[in-house]
């Protein structure tokens, strides 16, 4: 009984808490990154759900927070009230992501980077693309 009303809710927080800083940091560099516009950029649709998922999580957080403090049932019922809200971020997110992967290259294209083809080493096929400055780049390996 004290792990389900105790020890879950604190190791589900801890967990949220690690992912969510996780997430926010690595969103962060990446962000930091394309920004700078350097020589080489490899740009990644991804790239927005490294800082949207803390936005998300935010919803099991509090769930847990209340579970933790207030019992399972008081939880539920709270929560349920803002499902609502959830969905509405989910899909605010969703939008924006779409805009900006969308926007995004299109700034890089402006500012006289090429598109290289093929698949940046280190990705998945279709996850990103491989933005240089210089053409003669394209066939250059970057770790």
């Amino acid at each position: 009984m004290i792990f389900e009303t105790k020890v879950r809710p604190v190791l589900a927080i801890l967990l949220i808490l690690g992912l969510c800083s996780l997430c926010f940091c690595v969103g962060k560099n990446m962000f930091n990154e394309y920004f700078s516009f350097g020589d080489n950029i490899v740009f990644s649709w991804l790239t927005v759900s490294f800082i949207a998922l803390p936005a998300i999580m935010v919803f099991p957080l509090i769930y847990f927070i209340l579970i933790l403090f207030k019992g399972k049932e008081y939880a539920f019922k709270t929560m349920d009230a803002y499902v609502v809200y959830l969905k509405w971020v989910c899909i605010a997110l969703f939008v924006i992501g779409v805009m900006y992967s969308v926007y995004y290259p299109t700034v890089l294209v402006k500012k006289g980077y090429f598109r290289c083809s093929g698949i940046p080493s280190g990705w998945m096929p279709g996850t990103a693309t491989r933005y240089v400055r210089d053409s003669s780049l394209c066939n250059v390996s970057y770790k």
